[in-house]
């Protein structure tokens, strides 16, 4: 009987796919480990002796950084000095005393270091401030001068007059802070002819005050304890007098009391006497006035888009026009406190000198 020869199979064959498809797998795994290692910036080599010793260092010396930062938080280190500012330097001709050298870099610098130009007791001269003798860092101050005119025509920080009389002073050059203030002076002129911010005259007698044109009034004046007080922007003219006010308000106070002269939404000069809101801020009677009118109209205005009926309010208390003023004046609250403004403006053109 014949014989069929077969080809047999290796009984291995199974076993060597396994083997092969093991290797495979262990080779890409190698790959992708080298891989994240080099992305690691470890490129597989291996550390040398020298290198361990070194990284060993570097942490021995942060652990004791550490160690000893802790040691001493405990501990208060002397802080270091704080310069706020250099000592305002004062530039005068007469010997000035320590008294008088403080109270004029305290009224001038008020804390900051500031360059002054202080002319004091000058009598019966004439002074021409230009680029040559005053530089525009300098704050000008004027104190206990007679009988003298001093013309400003370079440009300066700031200007403070004080307890002066029978002066004139002319402002021509730049004011850079736009500040001018008069204290305790008697029978001067101030004749402006620069832009001028804030004009502040204190317990004063017999002053002359005169913007050469309407457009160098760039805010307002504000006075207090005033008698006699003349001020004069372009052609508009008006006199201030505390005497005077005193009789229309038996409320105002000569030290405390102040006024502000300006122009209101009419393109009038206006005297009115400054209040303090509940929250302290200063402003008059006009102003808030007005404030309060803005902002119930925009409330209003909101209430309408949202469809919300807003009731006016009811003031019992109302003061008609004709009666008599709460302030015990004496005459009609239209003619009194109803503008919270005193009405001593004359609009008659150029005036004579009062002083």
């Amino acid at each position: 009987m014949a014989t069929i020869a077969t080809e047999a199979k290796p009984i291995y064959s199974e076993q060597g796919r396994h083997v092969k498809k093991r290797m495979e797998l262990q080779k890409k795994l190698a790959e992708r480990k080298k891989e994240e290692a080099f992305k690691n910036g470890n490129s597989g080599q291996t550390i040398t002796k020298e290198e361990a010793q070194k990284a060993a260092k570097i942490a021995k010396d942060a652990a004791a950084a550490i160690e000893a930062r802790q040691k001493d938080e405990g501990k208060e280190k002397p802080r270091p000095k704080v310069k706020v500012g250099s000592k305002s330097l004062v530039t005068t001709e007469v010997p000035l005393s320590n008294g008088e050298r403080a109270r004029i870099q305290a009224k001038c610098a008020a804390g900051h270091a500031a360059n002054i130009n202080a002319q004091v007791r000058v009598m019966n001269e004439e002074r021409v401030f230009d680029e040559s003798n005053l530089s525009n860092d300098h704050v000008l101050v004027f104190t206990d001068c007679v009988g003298s005119t001093f013309t400003v025509k370079s440009d300066c920080v700031k200007i403070f007059i004080e307890k002066c009389s029978q002066c004139t002073f002319h402002f021509e050059g730049r004011i850079i802070t736009a500040v001018v203030e008069v204290d305790r002076c008697m029978e001067s002129n101030i004749l402006i002819g620069t832009a001028v911010g804030t004009l502040q005259i204190e317990q004063c007698r017999r002053m002359n005050v005169v913007y050469a044109q309407k457009e160098l009034m760039i805010g307002y004046i504000i006075w207090a304890g005033c008698f006699t007080l003349r001020v004069q922007v372009g052609e508009d003219l008006m006199r201030c007098d505390f005497e005077l006010t005193k009789g229309f308000d038996p409320t105002v106070n000569i030290d405390r009391t102040q006024f502000k002269i300006h122009y209101n939404t009419l393109g009038k000069l206006v005297c009115d006497k400054i209040i303090r809101l509940k929250n302290g801020f200063p402003t008059t009677k006009m102003e808030d006035d007005e404030f309060q009118r803005k902002h119930e109209q925009t409330i209003k205005m909101m209430a309408d888009r949202m469809g919300i009926t807003i009731h006016k309010k009811v003031d019992k208390g109302k003061v008609k026009p004709n009666q008599k003023c709460p302030c015990g004046s004496g005459k009609k609250y239209k003619k009194c406190c109803k503008h919270g403004r005193l009405d001593t403006s004359i609009t008659t053109p150029k005036d004579e000198n009062c002083a």
